[in-house]
């Protein structure tokens, strides 16, 4: 019987809180269905230069899906440094060398997957011949052409896996941990009674959402140091750019993460409601962060992806350590990181005056 008691108290706690059981329910489904998009998406078809290539082979990369630009050397260059393309395919002492973007492994793979089924369907067309060249020629002159070589604009051969998805994991767990220590010192102050109280007080809605984001920011500020600091000489991360830029992507991105953290504490009335908006807001945001290519998802997802702020930060972030970007190359990112943090910080000021009106 005792046991039957504490059951039904527990039923009757989820009973109470309507929200929780709803978040439990819609979290899951929201994140596998983002899933099942993202794996069912489209093959991403590598954007590549040709300069001066026979039309043959521009005609083998375009049935291999790849997306082809005739382009003189100057202007392929010009495209693959800006990031526009992920690839320059030309003919150099009689071999094919393709020079890569370098930043995106992923990518780097498209393009040498185009090589692998240009020279299947190649050697399918001329295997009767070589066959006939085979029968009249030693075995040494049969060698009718090289394997293409693989340069890389970016990164280099050193570069690994984590070189690569490094800035992405970064910039993520700058952005969550930033939310989470955000809005549970929020939920706290709710809590205990001290906000209710400074609401009471004559200062104003503005000055106690910049007073709290600013006290905030200093502990904000010596985390994202610690972990920029840590990646960088200890773990040994790539940063070819500036590790002042680098920081300040990393405290933009964290100011966004703080007053969205302020912002949604206000819907929360424990930490363990907080925590519930993780898998909504904070896991859906690493799907869009570069880890997958945003070009092969459904329209509307690009949509979301691009409103999404972990997209931008991430972004400007493998913009600096591996292609070693500047302001020129990162100032967007920027400017929408700010333009989050603005927009988050005005969405809490609105619900200040709101309940002070209440």
């Amino acid at each position: 019987m005792r046991v039957l008691a504490v059951f039904r108290r527990v039923l009757r706690g989820f009973g109470r809180d309507k929200r929780t059981l709803v978040l439990m329910m819609i979290a899951p489904v929201l994140v596998l269905s983002l899933l099942w998009f993202i794996f069912h998406s489209d093959t991403y078809h590598p954007k590549v230069a040709a300069v001066d290539l026979p039309e043959t082979m521009v005609v083998a990369l375009k049935n291999q899906g790849a997306r082809v630009r005739r382009l003189d050397q100057a202007t392929a260059d010009r495209q693959l440094k800006a990031g526009e393309i992920d690839a320059v395919i030309r003919f150099e002492k009689g071999q094919i060398v393709a020079l890569l973007e370098g930043s995106d492994p992923s990518v780097d793979m498209s393009v040498r997957m185009l090589f692998v089924g240009v020279m299947r369907e190649r050697a399918a067309r001329f295997r009767p011949l070589l066959e006939k060249v085979r029968r009249v020629l030693p075995r040494e002159a049969c060698i009718v052409t090289q394997p293409p070589r693989f340069d890389r604009l970016h990164g280099g051969k050193k570069m690994t896996h984590f070189d690569s998805f490094g800035p992405v994991l970064l910039g993520f767990l700058v952005f969550f941990f930033t939310f989470i220590v955000s809005g549970v010192s929020f939920v706290r102050e709710r809590t205990t009674g001290t906000l209710e109280r400074m609401l009471a007080s004559p200062i104003r809605s503005w000055e106690l959402v910049t007073g709290y984001a600013t006290g905030f920011s200093v502990v904000v500020l010596a985390q994202i140091a610690l972990m920029t600091l840590f990646s960088v000489y200890l773990l040994d991360m790539m940063l070819v750019g500036s590790l002042f830029w680098l920081l300040t992507i990393t405290l933009m991105l964290a100011v966004s993460a703080m007053t969205l953290g302020m912002f949604l504490s206000a819907y929360a009335r424990s930490e363990f409601q907080l925590f519930q908006f993780v898998p909504l807001v904070i896991v859906p945001q690493i799907f869009f962060s570069g880890l997958f290519q945003l070009e092969t998802m459904p329209g509307w997802l690009q949509v979301v992806g691009k409103v999404l702020p972990l997209t931008y930060g991430a972004h400007a972030m493998r913009s600096v350590m591996i292609r070693g970007s500047g302001l020129a190359q990162i100032w967007v990112d920027l400017v929408v990181l700010a333009a989050c943090a603005v927009s988050f910080m005005a969405l809490n000021v609105w619900i200040i005056k709101h309940k002070r009106a209440v």
